[in-house]
């Protein structure tokens, strides 16, 4: 969570080819389908005390990265990397 992994920096390049490469393994594979854990969640520190989390994992601990909408709620370019999953 909020981590890079590795060749996978936490950039918008770095979210693309991630998602592009994981759907490229799943077809390989023959994976029949594929979820992307809440593409719409984006929150940060200035979330805190406006939602409810869960004190084992909050949600505030800056999502950002991970998420397909920017805090403004515009899908990122790293949106359009879905389509290489389309035969999933």
């Amino acid at each position: 969570m909020n981590k890079p992994s590795l060749n996978y920096p936490l950039t918008q390049g770095g979210q693309t080819a991630w998602i592009k490469d994981f759907l490229r393994f799943c077809m390989k594979i023959d994976v029949k389908g594929a979820f992307y854990w809440s593409p719409e969640l984006y929150l940060t520190r200035k979330h805190r005390g406006k939602i409810t989390e869960p004190n084992e994992m909050p949600l505030t601990f800056g999502w950002g990265p991970m998420s397909l909408f920017n805090e403004k709620g515009l899908a990122k370019p790293s949106i359009n990397s879905l389509i290489y999953g389309r035969r999933l």
